[in-house]
């Protein structure tokens, strides 16, 4: 028999609601029993082999809690009480850009990326949970967690760490775009319209779809950019166009999920005008001829 004692009876009952939800043939063949008092004691009892149960039913269900509401627990108290975010807003954005470092979203983390591959976390409490659990055994669920998972928790905390450099950077991008915006929305236009095309590289052309060289652009960028933190400008993308402030901008490209294209939509809004690459030759091919 299996006892295991929990702090909350709360959690004793969702384990419990757990495993009788469990869907798999041998559960049938688990006895479970809950005592609340004096203490909060979930038994399990096995009618089948005991190896059989416990890597078809306790396991996976043990797994499924911790992952669900454990790992939910621990990771709000670290951005909190470990890295000091207070507010509830922040918190939220935090824990969802680590769900989506967990769930393999975001690539561009390459270290979170290898230590998934090499050793994904559900196989490290998977792990824990083999090495512990006996035909014979009675534990304390808080202190299970708290000695047989160190490396899990502190898989997490990794998780954090990187969620909590991705916020900040997004903090940056939104300050960088925000600035840029508002330089944008009180500047005089220097041209009503600019095409803009994207295929492996950006090339502007005025109303009339002639071309502007990149010396033009160079002549384009206003001094005043150098006061925008974070602003590049020897860019001949951002830089320009903005010192440019068109009332409308048409841009053509099939690569709408490309960094710079989303940072042009984010700046200038609804005066970005987005059209398949195909639009630009078509309209470029009637000017021709």
């Amino acid at each position: 028999m299996i006892t295991i004692q929990f702090r909350e009876k709360k959690d004793a009952a969702l384990l419990f609601q757990l495993i009788k939800e469990h869907n798999h043939p041998n559960t049938e063949h688990v006895h479970l029993n809950i005592i609340y008092e004096p203490k909060v004691l979930v038994k399990i009892n096995f009618k089948e082999s005991f190896e059989t149960v416990i890597s078809t039913v306790i396991i996976p269900v043990l797994l499924k809690y911790i992952i669900k509401i454990v790992e939910v627990r621990w990771m709000k108290e670290m951005i909190r009480n470990m890295f000091y975010f207070s507010d509830e807003e922040e918190q939220r954005q935090i824990m969802s850009i680590a769900r989506s470092i967990i769930d393999g979203e975001k690539h561009e983390v390459p270290m979170i990326s290898e230590m998934n591959e090499h050793l994904p976390r559900e196989k490290m409490i998977e792990n824990a949970l083999q090495d512990f659990l006996t035909a014979s055994v009675s534990f304390s669920f808080e202190s299970f967690l708290q000695f047989r998972l160190k490396e899990y928790r502190f898989r997490l905390v990794q998780y954090i760490e990187a969620a909590i450099d991705e916020y900040k950077l997004e903090q940056e991008y939104q300050n960088f775009v925000e600035n840029l915006r508002g330089y944008v929305y009180t500047k005089e236009a220097l041209m009503e319209t600019i095409h803009l095309v994207y295929e492996e590289e950006f090339f502007f052309f005025d109303r009339n779809l002639n071309e502007i060289s990149h010396e033009e652009l160079k002549y384009l960028i206003d001094e005043q950019l150098m006061q925008i933190e974070d602003i590049d400008t020897d860019s001949l993308v951002i830089a320009p166009l903005i010192s440019i402030a068109p009332r409308t901008i048409y841009l053509y490209t099939d690569l709408m999920d490309h960094g710079l294209v989303q940072t042009i939509q984010n700046i200038f809004l609804e005066r970005v005008v987005l059209q398949p690459l195909q639009s630009f030759k078509q309209i470029d091919g009637k000017m021709s001829n």
